[in-house]
């Protein structure tokens, strides 16, 4: 059994092998071969089920990878070539070719969040290129083998990684969480010391990686990295005019008759109709787990809540993409959400012309839309919740 165990006490600083340099010298020369790679194609299978949230979901690209360049975002270019669409980073823009809608999304001024927020970043060769040096170092991490085992027909090592009171965030950061820890298991090839997956575990689930077909002579011309070689008849479209496009969408509802829902309550056999709350200000957030700006408007409308419920305002979240409310009640719970969640809201939400999350409406005491917004304002939402409370 190889083990490593990392270890810091006041006494001893550094690392601490727990058993043979062995171990040591195959994660060593994972870091090498991954140091020593110039270009990299491979397939990637990405599959992540959560039990508890009723998700199960695989996706597959082909990924390509330059580090070549001297590119200071990431340190890489990349291309990921899904089913139906593309996804590139060529080291100073990125952008998304949807090639249903037959439209390209780009970003002239990407930050590490954009260039490393794709499912396919997540637990990638990139991602473990950057993080094994760091997690070799820490001693925050225990890191111990687990039974060797055959993968496509390969023989592998298996490693178990716990990070303690830390995750792996998005653009491969080690993010501190206090009381929480993080559990990964990474899979060699004895043969090449290559990855074959890595798998973030969760409590009732996992979110896998699995690499193959690995071709490491892989090259791409150089007019693949520019947006004029795809095809001109796509609609060009920046990121921004793309998010102002949501706020166009829900801005056109306002001063509209809202229209009418009967929505079932998360962990209850009540519901709720809207006809029957008139007379009152009412607020709706449409979201879904996961969403990361959802999550990050939860305390603040809180707040809201705290602050205007007892002056006239109800705020309902309506969670927009499930068919049931599996997991729902757990994740609430959570994420300290302190207002009332109603579920299957898929119709309401294709109805309210909702495109993205989280999309919100306020609707005064006749059953008018006063304010609409998609993405979280703050200061726009308080301000039209005190004028149509007068």
């Amino acid at each position: 059994m190889r083990r490593i165990l990392l270890v810091f006490t006041i006494a001893i600083s550094g690392l601490i092998w727990g058993s043979t340099k062995t171990d040591k010298a195959i994660l060593d020369k994972v870091v090498f071969t991954l140091n020593t790679i110039r270009t990299v194609e491979l397939q990637t299978i990405i599959h992540f089920y959560q039990k508890s949230m009723g998700s199960n979901s695989i996706d597959t690209a082909i990924c390509y990878f330059d580090f070549t360049g001297n590119d200071s975002l990431i340190g890489a270019k990349y291309q990921f070539n899904f089913k139906n669409d593309l996804q590139v980073y060529n080291g100073s823009q990125t952008f998304y070719l949807e090639k249903s809608k037959e439209r390209i999304i780009y970003n002239n001024e990407p930050k590490l969040y954009d260039a490393t927020s794709s499912i396919a970043m997540m637990n990638s060769i990139w991602s473990i290129k950057k993080l094994l040096p760091d997690l070799l170092k820490d001693s925050a991490v225990v890191i111990s083998s687990g039974k060797d085992t055959i993968i496509n027909g390969e023989n592998n090592y298996v490693f178990k990684i716990t990070l303690k009171n830390r995750y792996i965030n998005i653009g491969a950061l080690l993010t501190d969480k206090k009381g929480f820890d993080s559990n990964y298991n990474l899979y060699i090839a004895m043969k090449t010391y290559l990855p074959t997956e890595f798998i973030t575990v969760f409590k009732d689930g996992f979110w896998s990686s699995s690499f193959s077909k690995y071709d490491l002579h892989a090259s791409r011309p150089d007019s693949i990295w520019n947006l004029a070689f795809y095809p001109s008849q796509y609609l060009r479209i920046s990121n921004k005019e793309f998010a102002e496009s949501f706020k166009k969408a829900a801005s056109v509802q306002v001063g509209k008759k809202a229209i009418d829902w009967k929505l079932p309550i998360v962990s209850s056999k009540d519901s709720v109709q809207l006809s029957k709350l008139k007379g009152n200000l009412i607020l709706l957030e449409f979201w879904f787990p996961g969403c990361g700006g959802c999550v990050s408007a939860i305390p603040e409308i809180n707040c809201i809540n705290n602050e205007y419920s007892n002056k006239g305002l109800q705020i309902y979240g309506i969670e927009f993409t499930k068919p049931n409310d599996i997991g729902l009640k757990e994740y609430i719970k959570e994420h300290k959400i302190k207002y009332p969640t109603l579920h299957t809201g898929k119709v309401v939400a294709n109805e309210y012309g909702v495109l993205a999350a989280p999309t919100f409406y306020l609707i005064d005491k006749n059953g008018v839309i006063k304010y609409a917004s998609a993405g979280f304002r703050k200061d726009e939402l308080i301000r039209s919740i005190e004028e149509n409370l007068k």
